[in-house]
């Protein structure tokens, strides 16, 4: 289950997703084997990130921005979850901007807007055009998050062997001209 703060007019969040249906969503109840299973399968999504850069298929730096505040439970736990997992990323050497912020914040407010965000936690990335999009929102399990984040099939349903991050991969632009009032393309 995914938990959300929804937040009303007035920008307030009163009860989030998890709150109305008494249900928790935290992965405290997940026995050894599961944890085992999680973290091996977000290390062959890193692996797969780190041999992407190392053979030169992917260019784009990751560049993730986690909106939430702090009456937020879901961001709560959200957030510095994905934060943790993030800097395992990192410390296989890619590059990886991460920013946590406050939707308080009047320009942060403008980005959750912009990218049609409607609750909290939002996570943004930065596609292969260098534009900030939504990612998802809501406080997702670490597999399926991270897989979102890179672009990935959720690899608890596919194999991730050979499969590349869709939003880091290098992308080769058309190019477009005109000719007698006609677009055709030259590359």
């Amino acid at each position: 289950m995914v938990d959300v703060c929804h937040l009303d007019k007035n920008e307030k969040c009163d009860e989030t997703i998890s709150s109305i249906f008494h249900v928790d969503v935290t992965p405290s109840t997940w026995g050894e084997q599961e944890n085992s299973k999680k973290n091996s399968v977000i290390d062959d999504m890193f692996t797969s990130v780190q041999k992407c850069y190392d053979d030169d298929k992917c260019e784009t730096p990751i560049v993730i921005k986690a909106i939430g505040w702090d009456k937020c439970d879901a961001c709560e736990k959200h957030i510095p979850r994905i934060q943790e997992q993030i800097s395992g990323l990192q410390r296989k050497g890619v590059n990886v901007d991460f920013e946590s912020l406050d939707i308080k914040d009047p320009s942060v407010n403008q980005l959750f807007k912009r990218v049609r965000c409607q609750g909290t936690p939002c996570v943004i990335v930065q596609d292969e055009g260098g534009n900030l999009v939504k990612a998802y929102e809501g406080d997702l399990g670490d597999v399926n998050a991270i897989s979102t984040i890179l672009g990935f099939k959720n690899p608890l349903f596919y194999d991730i062997e050979g499969d590349l991050p869709s939003r880091l991969v290098k992308t080769k632009f058309k190019k477009w001209e005109f000719y007698d009032n006609e677009k055709q393309c030259i590359e």
